[in-house]
Formats: structure tokens, C-alpha cells, sequence
């Protein structure tokens, strides 16, 4: 029997359990793909705020980056985008060296950021 012969009331409910399995598999399938992908994309939004000197060295003794950082190390898996992490960290390195004898009230911001580092570190594999 061929697709003309059958009834039309037939053959509209085949096309909506057709359009019901295939709604129900895409929404499935983005779902699944943005609890993969969108905390990766959110914590590389998230690094992008991370105030920088003058000199364009992160400043690490900052509340908002320490805040920034540990959202950051929470969220990534260290899985994608590992190159972009990597310039992060050696930029945060880089403010950690500068900023290391630095004390006063900041300092509890600096070892904040310090953590969060080592912790983005490790879930990159480095350390």
C-alpha cells in the first residue's frame, strides 16, 4: 500500500507521531548539548571581565577577581578551550609574581585568587 492510498486521517497521525518523535529527539539533543558546552562558554564570558593594570597585568588582589576566578574554577572541567585557559593563567601568574609581597587587606583576595588558580590548574592537568 502506498502513501496516497491511506486515508488522510491516517496519514496525519502518522506525520504528527512523526513530528512528536522528532521534536521530542531535537529538544533532547539541545538540551544535552548546552549542559556540555554552555558552562565552558559561560566561564570564558565570565574570565573576560578580570580587570588588568595599566599594564595589562591581572590584578589579583582585587575582590571581583577573586570572585571571577573562583566562579571560574568551579565551572570549567578544563576539558575545552585549553589554550584560551592557559594565556588566562599565565596572565594570573603573572599577577601573582607582582603582586606576592603585597599585603594589607587585599591579601585575603590575593590568596583567594591563588587557590582558584591552582584549582583551574589542576582540572587543566598541569599541576
Amino acid at each position: 500500500m502506498s502513501w496516497e492510498s491511506l486515508p488522510i486521517e491516517l496519514r496525519v497521525e502518522i506525520l504528527s507521531i512523526r513530528y512528536d518523535l522528532r521534536y521530542t529527539a531535537s529538544n533532547k539533543i539541545q538540551n544535552g548539548w548546552k549542559k556540555y558546552i554552555l558552562p565552558e562558554v559561560t566561564a570564558i564570558d565570565i574570565s573576560l571581565d578580570i580587570e588588568l593594570d595599566s599594564d595589562e597585568i591581572i590584578m589579583v588582589s582585587l575582590p571581583q577577581t577573586a570572585n571571577l576566578m573562583e566562579i571560574c574554577a568551579h565551572i570549567i572541567r578544563g576539558k575545552h578551550n585549553r589554550d584560551y585557559w592557559l594565556v588566562v593563567m599565565e596572565g594570573i601568574k603573572e599577577g601573582l609574581v607582582m603582586d606576592e609581597y603585597t599585603g594589607g587587606p587585599s591579601a585575603v583576595y590575593y590568596n583567594r585568587t591563588e587557590k582558584a588558580y591552582h584549582k583551574i590548574l589542576n582540572k587543566l592537568g598541569i599541576e
